[in-house]
């Protein structure tokens, strides 16, 4: 899949906080699984994609993930979120 990532500076602020490079950010996500779930797929507005959030963490930062995904562009991912969660999560999948 084609990913691309948001260089927003929240997205930038924590890669600088964890040291990691735009590339190992998009590899991480590889590593998101069920119990990493938070939301979605849920329309974003404006738009013709759909998002999903997910939660991870990542050298004991709880990072909040939203990845787009746009429906005429079935390849595309856009990393819209990747930052330190600024609130709670509810995860879908997990016992908490």
């Amino acid at each position: 899949r084609d990913v691309y990532f948001l260089r927003r500076p929240k997205n930038m602020a924590t890669l600088e906080k964890l040291n990691l490079s735009i590339r190992r950010a998009i590899d991480s996500l590889n590593y998101l699984r069920p119990i990493h779930f938070v939301s979605g797929p849920r329309k974003a507005k404006n738009q013709n994609a759909f998002d999903w959030v997910f939660c991870q963490e990542l050298g004991g930062i709880q990072v909040y993930v939203k990845i787009r995904k746009p429906t005429k562009k079935p390849n595309k991912v856009i990393c819209f979120s990747f930052h330190e969660a600024e609130y709670p999560m509810r995860y879908c999948f997990r016992n908490e």
